[in-house]
């Protein structure tokens, strides 16, 4: 196992404060570590003498924070496990070092490399109390609220909505990164009034919540696609496979993200008035056939006819 370790004795040359050990067949492989790569560890409450996964330090190694000295062997070469797994470390030291990550890199930039993307999507088995803290702070800048995506088949089913039930094999984590990308590229819109095949019928907190024929979803296919990292198109792809909804991420977006949106529609007007929303999930529920659409939208400081406010609807 990688163990952490604190430099007894006053660092010399680029010695660093904090040095992982590896035991080996033949001698134990010592790795400095980068400030950004101790900084992270101790973030996790990790200490001295502490032992930490195998995937952990494959994250390290992946983002360049350890590195040898005067050594023939440099982190690549370390023999790693078949089985990568997150057993050795408690639920809260792993939402710590998540935590730890998103302080310093994006989401795209962690979607962008197998190791760290394979860390967080094995997160999506956390207890509650943990991974919901984690999704807000994955979904801060989208639309999306952790509650929804932390459990949308409960969400869907307080709606009365008629749901898929495979939708429950979707990763959580995996559908917040996805989000998160996707709203980091979308364009605020100026003109609510210009959505491809859709209609604007509700706006509020910067957001414009759009409905029409799936066809609405090309105003924004094209972003979605090019901003997704590879590997998060594969992981998306998989699982739409998987769950028997298609081949691509156009089918994605026309079965789990406009899903998603629809029940975030549901669980806005849900908090503004409760028998609003249950039309609207009542209609959702009996064939409506409209796709919602939620997207940014700019802030020009003129209200529009279908501004929402907090007052009661109906």
């Amino acid at each position: 196992m990688p163990t952490l370790n604190k430099r007894q004795s006053e660092a010399e040359g680029d010695q660093s404060e904090w040095f992982v050990v590896i035991s080996g067949t033949d001698h134990p492989f010592t790795f400095q570590l980068e400030p950004e790569g101790y900084k992270w560890l101790l973030s996790a409450r990790l200490n001295h003498k502490s032992e930490f996964d195998w995937e952990v330090f494959d994250t390290l190694r992946s983002l360049n924070m350890l590195y040898t000295l005067d050594s023939e062997y440099s982190p690549v070469d370390t023999p790693m496990p078949d089985d990568l797994s997150f057993e050795e470390l408690s639920d809260k030291k792993r939402g710590h070092l998540t935590e730890g990550l998103l302080d310093r890199y994006s989401a795209a930039q962690l979607a962008s490399k197998k190791e760290t993307l394979q860390f967080l999507l094995s997160i999506g088995d956390l207890e509650q109390e943990y991974l919901l803290s984690i999704l807000d702070r994955i979904l801060s800048g989208t639309p999306f609220i952790s509650s929804v995506i932390f459990d949308y088949t409960e969400a869907f089913n307080k709606s009365m909505v008629d749901f898929d039930d495979s939708f429950s094999d979707y990763n959580t984590v995996l559908l917040a990164l996805t989000l998160s990308v996707v709203y980091d590229e979308i364009e605020p819109m100026g003109n609510v009034e210009s959505i491809n095949e859709g209609n604007p019928i509700w706006t509020s907190d910067g957001w414009i919540f759009c409905a029409g024929t799936e066809l609405i979803f090309h105003a924004v296919k094209d972003v979605i696609v090019e901003s997704l990292p590879d590997l998060l198109q594969e992981e998306i792809i998989k699982s739409v496979r998987s769950n028997g909804h298609g081949q691509d991420i156009y089918s994605f977006l026309l079965k789990g993200f406009s899903s998603i949106s629809e029940i975030q529609f549901i669980a806005y007007i849900q908090d503004l008035n409760p028998h609003l929303a249950e039309i609207v999930a009542q209609g959702l529920k009996t064939g409506y056939p409209y796709s919602i659409l939620i997207l940014p939208r700019s802030i020009t400081g003129k209200n529009s006819p279908f501004e929402s406010s907090t007052d009661s609807v109906i």
